[in-house]
């Protein structure tokens, strides 16, 4: 997100935490599912709960997996009649969409915040061998889910300002959908960044081997 907005700014930085924190989770439950799998299939025992884990994984990593998708344009659209469309047309669409998609979020937030205080209030707990109480991973979705809506919200208040100040090409950067020109330049400079860090560390290594 380049848009140059401190509050933009601030929510891509908390999403690119989060979404760094849902991949440890997923290294975390790969790890246990794959010993899972071997201690059975070596020693006959089980860890008792690595499928109940990786579930409560993947829910969590779902939500908060959705505000870096979305400031990235990233997520996956049918634009076969989208790219043919007048650029104002395009726009009017994108912000369709994007408000379309905080209501249907909100009221998903809306239920599953009462999902989540009946099982704070029941001291709800999972039919499993870990018993786990079912608040703590409920919770963990929801805040993912409404980091979320959080973002969608700054972003369209971010793209309206863009269009209320004529600056529709600026409004188009932030919510529109992703060029072919811009994928490539996005992965041309990736591509560029790895071998910049790839030749700084055969420097350091051909320094180091030099100096013993």
């Amino acid at each position: 997100m380049k848009d140059g907005s401190r509050l933009l700014t601030l929510c891509g930085k908390v999403s690119d935490a989060g979404v760094i924190a849902c991949g440890f989770l997923i290294l975390a439950a790969s790890l246990m599912i794959g010993v899972e799998v071997v201690a059975r299939k070596l020693f006959g025992w089980s860890l008792e709960g690595a499928d109940e884990l990786s579930g409560y994984v993947l829910a969590i990593t779902s939500t908060w997996a959705l505000s870096a998708t979305l400031l990235g344009r990233r997520h996956i659209r049918i634009d076969s009649l989208y790219n043919v469309l007048p650029a104002r047309f395009r726009l009017a669409l994108d912000l369709l969409s994007l408000l379309a998609m905080i209501v249907f979020f909100g009221f998903v937030l809306r239920f599953g915040w009462d999902l989540f205080m009946r099982s704070v209030n029941l001291g709800a707990r999972a039919m499993t061998p870990l018993a786990t109480p079912l608040a703590i991973p409920q919770g963990l979705w929801l805040a993912g889910l409404a980091v979320f809506l959080l973002v969608a919200l700054c972003l369209l208040g971010k793209t309206l300002q863009h269009l209320l100040a004529g600056r529709g090409n600026a409004a188009m950067a932030l919510v529109s959908s992703r060029s072919a020109e811009e994928e490539v330049a996005e992965e041309v400079r990736d591509l560029e960044r790895r071998n910049a860090a790839a030749q700084a560390k055969l420097k350091d290594a051909t320094e180091l081997r030099e100096a013993t």
